[in-house]
C-alpha cells in the first residue's frame, strides 16, 4: 500500500533524487519522475526516465543504480528507516510529465551550474547538524573540487558504515556513492568532480 508523503525530509529526498537523475540522462531530462512509495518502514523511490537514458541511471555494471540505491538508504536511515530505489519500467502518460528541460535550479540540465548547492542538499539528508554542512568549491579548469565538512558527530553518516575498494579508491559505501553520482553528473556536462569528506 502506498502512503502520503507528508514529511519535509521525505518530500526533499524525491526532490534531490528527481534533480540527481536529470543531470545524469541525456535525452529527455523533461520525463524524469520519481515517486515516493512507503510500506511500513521501508521507503521505496521508483525512478522513471526515458527508456533511451536508462543506461545513464544503470551506469557500467550496474553501479550506478546501486550508488543511487545506497544514497537512497543512508537518507532513510538517516529517519530511522529502511530505504531503496526501483527504475520504473512502466510508461508515463505524456499529459503527466513537465513539458522542459529546465532543472529544478532553472538552468539546463547539462549545465554544471548548481552541482555545489545540488551536493549539499544531499549531504544536509544525511546530517543531524544540518546547518552545520558545507561544500568549498575550488574549481580549475574544467575540473572542481569539493570539500564536503560536516560535524564529527555527522562523518560517519557521510562516509558510510563499511569501507569498499572501488573505481575511486577505498572510502565508505556512502561516500563512495556520492563520487560514483557527482563522476557521472560531471561528465554529462563535460566536468570532471571530484569530492573530499573532512570533518570540521
Amino acid at each position: 500500500m502506498n502512503e502520503d508523503i507528508d514529511s519535509k525530509e521525505l518530500l526533499e529526498m524525491n526532490s534531490v533524487m528527481t534533480e540527481v537523475v536529470k543531470r545524469l540522462v541525456v535525452s529527455s531530462p523533461a520525463t524524469v519522475k520519481v515517486t515516493n512509495i512507503v510500506i511500513g518502514p521501508s521507503i521505496t523511490l521508483s525512478i522513471y526516465a526515458d527508456k533511451a537514458d536508462r543506461g545513464r541511471i544503470l551506469g557500467s555494471q550496474g553501479k550506478r543504480i546501486r550508488a543511487l540505491a545506497t544514497m537512497t538508504a543512508a537518507w532513510a536511515n538517516a529517519l530511522g528507516r529502511e530505504g531503496g530505489v526501483i527504475l520504473d519500467e512502466k510508461t508515463i502518460p505524456a499529459a503527466s510529465l513537465t513539458p522542459t528541460r529546465t532543472s529544478t535550479f532553472g538552468i539546463d540540465a547539462k549545465s554544471f551550474d548548481g552541482t555545489k548547492e545540488l551536493l549539499k542538499r544531499i549531504v544536509t539528508l544525511l546530517c543531524v547538524d544540518k546547518d552545520e554542512v558545507e561544500i568549498v568549491q575550488q574549481d580549475a579548469g574544467m575540473t572542481s573540487f569539493f570539500e564536503i565538512r560536516v560535524t564529527p558527530e555527522d562523518y560517519p553518516a557521510v562516509f558510510g558504515p563499511r569501507e569498499i575498494p572501488s573505481d575511486f579508491g577505498v572510502d565508505g559505501n556512502v561516500m563512495d556513492a556520492l563520487k560514483n553520482i557527482f563522476d557521472g553528473i560531471g561528465k554529462n556536462s563535460g566536468h570532471i568532480a571530484k569530492l573530499v569528506l573532512n570533518q570540521k
